[in-house]
């Protein structure tokens, strides 16, 4: 659908986020989603008055345990709260 940041680390502009409301407006989202690693103001940017849920992915695995358990862990952590933003109204 679209991500904030295009391709490198510059904080994207008015137009940027203008461009991607436009999008979630349009394509009739649910849900956007952030990574901890970013910052959630952007996407409370994206979603503000838009009546759309947003929602928490963590493709890193950031507050998990290492060992043998955590890729399973981590794909359903990424499920789990997939699911949750998706069925909030």
């Amino acid at each position: 659908m679209g991500g904030i940041s295009e391709s490198d680390a510059r904080t994207p502009g008015a137009a940027r986020i203008t461009q991607l409301r436009a999008v979630v407006r349009e394509s009739g989202a649910k849900c956007v989603f952030t990574e901890p690693q970013f910052n959630p103001g952007l996407i409370a940017a994206v979603a503000e008055g838009q009546g759309i849920n947003t929602g928490l992915l963590d493709p890193l695995g950031a507050e998990l345990e290492p060992g043998p358990a955590l890729y399973g862990d981590l794909l359903r952590g990424m499920a789990s709260n997939m699911a949750a933003c998706l069925t909030q109204n």
